[in-house]
């Protein structure tokens, strides 16, 4: 994230993105809202190793309680160096041509600072799908003359925009499956409605209340916190079953529950908590609740991981493999005189391992009289297939929830609720190519399936 500086330290983040700010409500202009970012700043490469990333939503979010959402990103040609040549940038702003640009203004400032100003009281007619109406595009991506900088944003709105409420732009309020997500100072709070809510099914039929959307929520503004959420109803109900309980309780690691008057529940995570790293070395645990926490006085349980990616961290079996290699070879070098044993094979060869085994008693000449059971324990060495790659690189959640959707989406309607999630997990690892062990990424399947049944429910009451 930027560190702001006159005249941009009032700025307030834009709720969910990387180096993306909204200015204050301006009255000369009433009915605009400016997004701000700074066109130095990096975040690495895309997920397609294409581009630098160096602002964006991470797709729409929406713009306070408008009812409008905004989708922006602005990233570079790596090809055109580490740095943005901030002299070309200028001769791009001085030369102009963005005539594309519809419903904003974008403008250059300080040398680095690009504001887009939208206007959210005028539409630009309907998007391509129709389900939609632009506020304001940059009909494609935008490329800011020699630069290799390109910008790309869509302002939409699905119904009809409430003007009263720009001043709520910079707020933090993000609705996912039923559950809403706001921010205050460093805390996170999720709050989940239970009355007239329309249920969800989980793949194995069970009641889902409410969930986060694929890839959790993303909170850039509270050093990049992804919060995921399942909220189940658990013993065989299919209503929420629960009693108010107005004062907050903890439940699992720095989560807070709370039930009010009107049975809504409340979960409430410190992001500035102390952190402890993950199994796999990959990320940094704030808030957790193990599988089956329960709500007090509830029939419903809480799946809740609040953590932050380690930049540039290695996957710790990873490490841990190679200090074994490390020891074992060390080993071999001081026994090699007393023990003429070859060196360790690779893992791709075929291992031997040593198994117990009694053998089976064989009958006699005459079939009628057996022979001793010979009752003496023999060790055998058996050959077993080692992993071809034990190693592998798991896949991105992203990745596996698309094969899911590609595989139900061809699988008929009728015939969802009883997919079995083994053999869609042994489908997905082979169409992937993963070279571990398919039921590695069952956890990935198993919720790719969950948001599937979901969106699916939610295409089908529009």
């Amino acid at each position: 994230m930027s560190r702001l500086s006159p005249p941009y330290a009032s700025l307030a983040p834009f709720p969910g993105a990387k180096n993306l700010f909204i200015d204050k409500h301006n009255p000369a202009k009433p009915f605009h809202v400016d997004f701000i970012f700074d066109v130095t700043q990096s975040f690495g490469l895309s997920s397609t190793g294409k581009t630098m990333i160096i602002s964006s939503t991470a797709g729409a979010r929406p713009i306070g309680a408008t009812k409008a959402s905004l989708g922006l990103n602005c990233f570079m040609n790596p090809n055109k160096g580490k740095e943005v040549n901030l002299r070309l940038l200028k001769e791009a702003f001085d030369k102009g041509g963005f005539d594309r640009v519809k419903g904003m203004q974008i403008t250059l400032e300080n040398e680095k600072w690009v504001r887009c100003s939208i206007g959210l009281n005028e539409t630009q007619g309907s998007t391509k799908t129709g389900s939609s109406k632009m506020i304001a595009t940059t009909s494609g991506i935008l490329p800011f003359g020699k630069t290799g900088v390109s910008l790309g944003i869509n302002c939409t709105v699905k119904t009809e925009i409430d003007l009263t409420q720009i001043s709520s732009a910079s707020t933090c309020v993000i609705k996912h499956n039923n559950v809403t997500f706001s921010t205050k100072g460093q805390k996170v709070i999720l709050t989940i409605p239970t009355r007239g809510v329309k249920m969800g099914a989980s793949a194995k039929g069970k009641s889902l209340l409410a969930s986060t959307i694929s890839g959790g929520q993303l909170f850039a503004e509270l050093d990049n916190l992804i919060v995921t959420l399942y909220v189940m109803v658990k013993g065989g109900s299919a209503e929420p079953s629960l009693r108010p309980e107005t004062t907050p309780v903890a439940i699992g690691k720095n989560i807070m529950v709370s039930v009010s008057n009107d049975l809504v529940v409340t979960l409430e995570i410190d992001s500035s908590a102390p952190s402890t790293l993950s199994s796999t070395g990959m990320t940094t645990n704030i808030a957790s609740s193990p599988r089956g926490t329960m709500i007090p006085n509830s029939n419903l349980s809480v799946l809740l991981q609040a953590y932050r990616k380690v930049p540039g961290a290695i996957r710790r079996a990873e490490v841990d493999d190679n200090e074994s290699q490390a020891t074992e070879n060390d080993e071999e070098e001081d026994v090699d005189d007393e023990d003429d044993e070859p060196p360790a094979k690779k893992a791709s060869a075929k291992k031997v391992i040593e198994k117990t085994v009694t053998p089976v008693p064989k009958k006699g000449k005459d079939d009628a009289t057996p022979a001793k059971k010979d009752t003496k324990k023999v060790s055998a060495k058996i050959e077993v297939d080692s992993p071809a790659n034990p190693d592998a690189d798991l896949p991105s959640y992203m990745k596996v929830s698309n094969k899911v959707a590609e595989c139900l989406s061809a699988t008929p309607k009728d015939k969802l609720d009883s997919v079995s999630i083994k053999e869609l997990t042994e489908q997905i690892a082979k169409a992937l190519k993963y070279q571990g062990e398919a039921r590695d990424l069952k956890p990935y399947v198993k919720r790719g399936v969950d948001d599937f049944l979901y969106e699916q429910e939610q295409a089908a009451k529009k």
